[in-house]
């Protein structure tokens, strides 16, 4: 594949504004955790509609992803990041140890874990901004 799947919804996802348009109970959706790479990439094909609430969350995940990469650093640095990533990933296939490794200097795991981070200071200011309102 040329991408890893996550990477390019994600970012679709991403340039299309996010999740504004509608609420997501991000504590709700992720209460049992973030889904495996492995795992997540089963749920975002066409042939996965069917999968109904787990095709939801591995989206909303991929754009988690995605917003962490583009909004913790900067979007010029993010995409550099994502071109990077897009490049590895031609290269290496799905080797997702490998290409996070080299793009970002941190394993899966740990990234999964910043953007857990990124989640609840999205969560924190949809929380302040709807108190506002």
């Amino acid at each position: 594949p040329p991408a890893a799947l996550w990477l390019v919804e994600g970012l679709a996802e991403f340039e299309a504004g996010g999740y504004t348009y509608t609420t997501v109970d991000y504590d709700e959706t992720f209460a049992d955790g973030f889904y495996e790479l492995e795992t997540l990439e089963e749920y975002l094909p066409v042939s996965a509609m069917a999968k109904g609430r787990a095709r939801e969350k591995a989206y909303i995940q991929s754009y988690l992803m995605a917003s962490t990469l583009l909004e913790t650093v900067g979007a010029a640095e993010g995409m550099e990041r994502i071109k990077k990533m897009c490049m590895a990933y031609t290269r290496q296939g799905p080797d997702h140890e490998t290409v996070f490794g080299e793009c970002l200097g941190v394993s899966p795991r740990e990234f999964i874990t910043a953007c857990k981070r990124h989640m609840r200071r999205l969560t924190t200011a949809s929380r302040k901004s709807g108190a506002t309102e």
